[in-house]
C-alpha cells in the first residue's frame, strides 16, 4: 500500500492492528495488504490498555522464541536488507512483563538474524554484529496501563536509530543486514523469545535515502493511524539556530548575498560560530554587504591577490571590502538558496579557517565519518538541518549527506577569522560522496541548478535527439572555426541527430567546461574537459 504524500519514501509492507484474535484459518490481519501473518506456537489475546490507533486487544508472548507471528515476507520485501540509501522502519507498542536477556520485537530464524527489541533492559537494534544498544527499558510483571511505550526502530541513510515514545534516544552509523529470510515478529535467533504485550506492528520500507520526518514520528508515537502516516513535512525538522536575520539582499538568480564585519581589534574575542553569528547580529560596524556568485572566497596575501587553502574550490574570489594583507577578526555570513534537481540523496561540504556552519533547509544531515573534524552540535540533535566545525581549528573540512526534495533550498553559512590567513568555501554534489572531483560550488538559485550530477549519456545518434534526459544538451562537433560555421554545425546535428555524426555528447545540468591543456575559468571550478576531448592535446576549430 502506497501512502499518501509520500508514495515515493515511506512504503507500508506491514501492519497488524492485532484486534479480535486471529482470523479463519488462524492467520494474523496484515492491513497493509502485502498478505497475512500466521501464529505460531500459540500466544494469549488481552485487553489492550494501549494509547495505540487499534486499542481492542494485545498480544502477550511469555519469553518464548517457539512463540512468534510468521508475517511470510522476506526481509527484502520489508526493506530489511536492502541498505543504504533505502532502509526501513519498524515500529510497535510494547509493555515489557520482566527483564532481561534477549527480548526481540523484530528477528529471523536463522543467522545472521535481525535484532530488533530489547536486550538486557535496553532499547536494542541488531544486524548481527552491527548493533546498538540504548536507553532503559522499564519492566511490569503486571503489564500495566502507564507501562507502554511506542517504539520505531528504523534504519536509513547508514544509520540505525531507535526513537522512544517520539523521541530519538540513540543512532550510529552501521551496516545493513545481509539475511534475506522472512521476518518473524516477537522472536529471533539465539534465544531471542519476547516477554511482554505488543500492539500495532507496523514495517515501513524506506527509499530514495529519505528517513521519517519528526511530524510522521510524532503521529506513530502519538497513536496515529499507521495506514495514515502524514506526508513529510520539513518544517517539522528541528530549527535551532534559526536563520540569523541578516537580509537576503539583492541580485537575483545564480547569486548570493554576503554580509562581511571587517573590525580590527573590535572582535579579537571570537572562539566560534556563535561568537560570529552574536556579531553579525549586534549592530557592530561596518558590515559590508555584496552578492557573490558563490560561497568560495579568501583574505589577501602582501600582493593582493587572494589567497588561502582550499580543498575543492579554486581560484578563490576576494572578500568584499578586504584590504591587502591578512585582516584579522570578522565575522561573514552568506545567504542564498541551492537549487536541487531531483528527490534524492546529496552532499555538502564545508572548508575553512577558522570556523564554518552550514544550514540548508529542509535537510537532515549526517556528517559522513572521517571526512574532517565537524560534526552534528550539541545545539542541534543527531540529524539536522545544520553542520559545522564551531571554530579555532584552522581547517574546517567536512561532509554531510542528507535527502533533499526538488527545488529551492534556503542556505546560510556563518563563519569567522581570528588570525592569518582566511579562506572559506561551501559545496555540493549530487549522490552520496566522498570524491572531490565530483563538487561544485555552492550560491544562489541558478537555472540549471547548480548542483550537478557528471552523468554522461548515450551520444546523440542512440535515439537520444532533443534529449528527455533533463539538463542541457551538450553536443560537440569538430571542425568550424567561427561562430556562423559553428551554429550550422550544431543545427545540423538537432535537426537530423541519427544522419548527422557528432564528436562527443553529454547532458549535464551547469555548464562549466574547458580543454584539458591550459584550460580553465573563473567561476566553476573544478571544471570538466569538453565531452569528445583528446587527453594531453590543446585542440582548436571545434563547435
Amino acid at each position: 500500500m502506497l501512502l499518501s504524500g509520500a508514495a515515493s519514501a515511506q512504503t507500508l509492507q506491514l501492519y497488524y492492528p492485532l484486534e479480535d484474535g486471529v482470523a479463519p484459518g488462524g492467520l494474523i490481519l496484515n492491513l497493509a495488504g502485502t498478505g497475512d501473518g500466521t501464529l505460531v506456537g500459540g500466544g494469549t489475546w488481552v485487553a489492550s490498555t494501549a494509547p495505540s490507533f487499534s486499542g481492542g486487544t494485545a498480544l502477550r508472548f511469555t519469553n518464548d522464541e517457539n512463540q512468534f507471528i510468521d508475517t511470510a515476507l522476506s526481509a527484502g520485501t520489508l526493506g530489511f536488507t536492502n541498505g543504504n540509501p533505502n532502509g526501513y522502519a519498524a515500529t510497535a507498542w510494547v509493555n515489557m512483563t520482566a527483564c532481561c536477556g534477549d527480548s526481540m520485537v523484530f528477528g529471523q530464524n536463522s543467522t545472521p538474524a535481525l535484532h530488533d527489541g530489547v536486550r538486557d533492559g535496553a532499547y536494542h537494534m541488531g544486524h548481527w554484529g552491527n548493533d546498538i544498544t540504548v536507553g532503559t527499558v522499564t519492566f511490569d510483571g503486571a503489564n500495566g496501563p502507564g507501562n507502554w511505550h511506542h517504539v520505531i526502530w528504523e534504519y536509513a541513510q547508514g544509520v540505525e536509530r531507535i526513537y522512544v515514545d517520539g523521541n530519538n534516544i540513540g543512532s550510529a552509523p552501521r551496516g545493513t543486514l545481509s539475511n534475506n529470510a522472512n521476518v518473524q515478529v516477537g522472536t529471533s535467533e539465539n534465544n531471542g523469545g519476547f516477554n511482554g504485550l505488543l500492539d500495532d506492528v507496523a514495517v515501513y520500507s524506506l527509499s530514495g535515502g529519505q528517513r521519517l520526518f519528526p511530524n510522521q514520528v510524532a503521529h506513530l508515537a502519538s497513536g496515529g493511524n499507521p495506514i495514515e502516516l502524514p506526508a513529510a513535512d520539513p518544517e517539522s525538522l528541528p530549527s535551532a539556530p534559526d536563520f540569523i536575520p541578516v537580509g537576503l539582499g539583492g541580485g537575483g538568480a545564480g547569486f548570493a548575498t554576503m554580509h562581511v564585519i571587517y573590525t580590527d581589534g573590535l572582535l579579537a574575542d571570537l572562539h566560534s560560530v556563535t561568537d560570529a553569528s552574536n556579531a553579525l547580529q549586534s549592530g557592530v560596524s561596518p558590515l559590508v554587504a555584496e552578492n557573490v556568485p558563490m560561497v568560495n572566497h579568501a583574505d589577501t596575501g602582501p600582493g593582493g591577490s587572494p589567497g588561502g587553502g582550499y580543498s575543492v574550490l579554486h581560484p578563490k574570489l576576494r572578500y568584499p571590502g578586504d584590504v591587502d594583507g591578512d585582516t584579522e577578526d570578522f565575522a561573514y555570513v552568506y545567504n542564498g538558496y541551492v537549487n536541487i534537481p531531483a528527490d534524492g540523496m546529496y552532499t555538502f561540504g564545508i572548508d575553512g579557517d577558522d570556523g564554518q556552519r552550514l544550514k540548508v533547509a529542509g535537510a537532515q544531515f549526517e556528517v559522513i565519518a572521517g571526512s574532517g573534524g565537524g560534526g552534528i552540535r550539541d545545539f542541534k540533535p543527531s540529524a539536522s538541518d545544520v553542520f559545522s566545525v564551531e571554530g579555532d581549528t584552522g581547517d574546517a573540512f567536512t561532509l554531510a549527506k542528507t535527502f533533499l526534495t526538488a527545488g529551492a533550498h534556503q542556505f546560510q553559512v556563518i563563519g569567522y577569522e581570528r588570525g592569518g590567513g582566511a579562506f572559506n568555501e561551501a559545496f555540493a554534489a549530487v549522490g552520496v560522496t566522498t570524491d572531490i572531483s565530483n563538487f561544485q560550488a555552492i550560491g544562489g538559485a541558478a537555472s540549471p541548478p547548480i548542483v550537478a550530477p557528471p552523468t554522461l549519456v548515450a551520444p546523440f545518434a542512440s535515439g537520444q535527439a532533443g534529449s528527455d534526459v533533463p539538463g542541457w544538451d551538450v553536443v560537440r562537433k569538430n571542425g568550424p572555426n567561427n561562430i556562423n560555421a559553428a551554429i550550422a554545425a550544431i543545427e545540423a546535428i538537432f535537426a537530423d541527430p541519427l544522419g548527422q555524426p557528432n564528436d562527443g555528447y553529454e547532458v549535464r545540468e551547469t555548464i562549466s567546461y574547458s580543454d584539458d591543456v591550459d584550460g580553465g575559468g573563473n567561476i566553476g571550478f573544478p571544471q570538466v574537459v569538453f565531452p569528445g576531448d583528446v587527453p594531453g592535446v590543446g585542440e582548436n576549430d571545434f563547435a
